[in-house]
């Protein structure tokens, strides 16, 4: 009975998943990344990254990746050309304070974000610290328990996420850090 409508049924289908798929690949779109590492100075979409878990996008359109298992920070200008910003690839340690952030050791950095002032605001994860870099120099602002993500309002205070303590921390503009979940927003 409904045999008739079965050629006209599979077109349809077949329409509709072709118009499917041609929207998802204008949806999305490599803008950087091959694994492991290599690619500075040259197109980010072309570069290698080995655990991208966190990005930033500035209002000038610049992109941050924090490149997990490489070890380090990124940086993808406006003109689309990748670089390192800090950290040593696939080299993992604590080290660098108040010296030139490429010349700092993280490890495993899980979060990134951009204070008003330009400030790299970065969650070091393994090694349980937020760090900041400011003109190129790094230095440690903050320990935490595995800190996985950061966030910087507008007043220039730091919200990180602390996963393995269960809760969202505050690091005020003095530089002490809220421990109660609740508090943080007061």
């Amino acid at each position: 009975m409904f045999s008739q409508y079965i050629p006209i049924l599979v077109l349809v289908i077949a329409i509709i998943l072709l118009q499917f798929s041609y929207h998802a690949k204008k949806i999305v779109r490599t803008v950087a990344g091959v694994p492991p590492y290599g690619g500075d100075g040259k197109l980010a979409v072309n570069a290698f990254l080995f655990g991208p878990s966190s990005i930033y996008l500035s209002p000038n359109n610049e992109l941050y990746i924090a490149d997990t298992y490489n070890h380090i920070i990124r940086k993808v200008d406006k003109y689309g050309i990748i670089s390192t910003i800090a950290g040593i690839p696939g080299v993992h340690g604590y080290s660098g304070d108040n010296g030139y952030a490429t010349e700092a050791l993280l490890f495993e950095p899980q979060g990134i974000s951009v204070s008003p002032n330009n400030e790299i605001i970065i969650a070091d994860t393994s090694n349980k610290a937020i760090r900041k870099i400011s003109q190129g120099n790094i230095t440690t602002i903050a320990t935490a328990y595995f800190p996985e993500c950061v966030f910087v309002a507008e007043n220039g205070e730091i919200l990180f996420c602390n996963s393995q303590g269960f809760v969202i921390q505050k690091i005020f503009l003095n530089g002490t850090i809220g421990w109660n979940s609740i508090s943080i927003w007061l």
